[in-house]
């Protein structure tokens, strides 16, 4: 792996230095979705599943922006083969977008802590991505 690029959150820096063993890129456009402290586990799911089904959630960084500013970060890494550490509520919309009939609901659901997908970009231009779990 020649480019590893990371969220700012302290917890994806720790991540990435220990796959890469040495600094990674930081940006801070790959952070975690814009939200509200939710007190209990059960709320926040409840109004992250609603998020990643396209409601708006009071409080919550709309959807466009964060996929924009996500896929942003990731348009300007010039490496083809590029580790990504970033977080699950962001990354499971990005996906919804970019990985032709994706559940981001199902995704988010499935994750493990901690957890890796390979992503692969399609030659086409429509920018289309492939993933699947490893």
């Amino acid at each position: 792996m020649r480019t590893i690029v990371s969220s700012g959150e302290r917890k994806a820096i720790e991540t990435a230095v220990e796959i890469a063993e040495s600094s990674p890129a930081i940006d801070g456009r790959l952070g975690e979705v814009s939200k509200p402290w939710y007190p209990n586990a059960p709320d926040h799911e409840a109004d992250a599943v609603r998020y990643l089904r396209g409601a708006e959630v009071a409080g919550w960084e709309h959807q466009h922006e964060a996929t924009t500013r996500f896929g942003a970060a990731l348009a300007e890494v010039a490496d083809p083969f590029v580790a990504v550490v970033t977080h699950g509520t962001v990354m499971s919309l990005w996906l919804a977008v970019v990985v032709e009939d994706f559940d981001p609901v199902s995704f988010w659901l499935d994750l493990r802590f901690p957890d890796a997908h390979i992503l692969q970009r399609s030659d086409d231009a429509d920018l289309r991505w492939t993933i699947e779990r490893i």
